[in-house]
């Protein structure tokens, strides 16, 4: 088992028992599988974390066990970490659209216009 696929195939290997995916994802994006063994408490794990940009640049995914009837409060700290993870992607992203933005219309329109008569467009 490759490190790529060793969490996807602990998911659904931990505690013997089958997932149950969620319905709600985190931002969309990310899944959130339960697993309830036995006589323990109810588990929560991401799948989809690794893929947000981290600044470590390491992939992570999350787990956190909760006592029945927290599943609630569970998946709300999955989301806060997994916004806390997205979040230096976002304001990136943020600062780039502010860039852009502060540039003169007229001015993005010419380097538009340029660009595609270099990539040989129709204007």
């Amino acid at each position: 088992m490759s490190g790529h696929d060793a969490f996807p195939n602990h998911i659904f290997n931990a505690f013997g028992q089958a997932p149950r995916m969620l319905e709600e994802k985190l931002g969309g994006v990310v899944m959130v599988i339960e697993k309830r063994p036995e006589g323990g408490p109810i588990t929560l794990m991401t799948a989809g974390a690794s893929n947000l940009p981290t600044d470590s640049g390491e992939a992570v995914e999350l787990a956190v066990e909760v006592v029945e009837g927290q599943q609630g409060a569970g998946f709300i700290a999955l989301r806060i970490v997994c916004d806390d993870i997205a979040e230096p992607a976002r304001a990136s992203r943020r600062r780039a659209v502010a860039q852009y933005r502060a540039i003169p219309h007229w001015y993005r329109d010419h380097v538009d216009r340029r660009n595609r008569v270099a990539l040989g467009c129709r204007v």
